[in-house]
């Protein structure tokens, strides 16, 4: 209990602290024994944490928990940060809000996931940070002022835990002012994100599955 939660958990909670621009309310519970965490080694952790920002993508909330991870607990007694040893595949549950997508709307990674996937249905490229996401029921509606006034409407499924699918997706433009139906869009999330449920709510987009955390030696 002590390594835990004079040494460890501060630790943990540095780290992750370092990693995010912002957190409203962190709670990190080690399970573990002495001699295995003087090993370096973590048997289980949880993290629950609300009002999140990493990388101007901002969460309401966040929940992770991973099992057997290494890190460098002998360098991080003598004050060094902490660092993972090795990857570890985590399990992750994700709130955002409405208020959440649309103050994430000049984050790089928004930015990136909105332009690949959306781009190739859209008739001109959009300006983001003008823009506006509204969450209807089972609906994502974008829509954007600049450079031309456009309205995107789509849905979202899983197709299985690396591809989730964009359907029943319509558009509507100044030249077309009215919705036209297009093709359903396949997203595929890559090898290190395995998705087992997403919704889509009256304000609210749930998310939940599990992801690679790179070590520090792998990158």
């Amino acid at each position: 209990r002590y390594l835990i939660s004079s040494v460890l958990s501060p630790a943990v909670q540095l780290w992750l602290r370092s990693q995010a621009e912002r957190v409203d309310r962190l709670d990190v519970k080690i399970k573990g024994r002495n001699l295995e965490i003087l090993n370096g080694s973590i048997p289980s952790i949880a993290i629950a944490a609300d009002r999140v920002v990493y990388q101007g993508l901002h969460l309401t909330h966040l929940y992770i928990k991973g099992e057997n991870i290494r890190v460098n607990f002998k360098q991080i007694l003598k004050g060094q940060p902490l660092r993972l040893l090795d990857p570890v595949s985590v399990n992750v549950t994700m709130r955002l809000e409405e208020t959440d997508l649309n103050a994430s709307l000049a984050s790089p990674l928004l930015h990136d996931a909105i332009h690949q996937f959306f781009e190739p249905i859209l008739p001109h490229p959009i300006h983001l940070p003008t823009s506006k996401i509204t969450l209807d029921n089972d609906l994502l509606v974008l829509t954007a002022i600049r450079p031309e006034a456009l309205t995107l409407r789509v849905g979202l499924e899983l197709i299985d835990l690396n591809r989730l699918q964009l359907v029943r997706p319509q558009i509507r433009t100044v030249s077309v002012p009215r919705l036209v139906s297009l093709e359903n869009m396949t997203m595929d999330l890559g090898s290190d994100v395995k998705i087992e449920e997403v919704s889509l709510s009256s304000k609210q987009l749930f998310c939940r599955g599990s992801i690679l955390v790179r070590s520090d030696e792998s990158g």
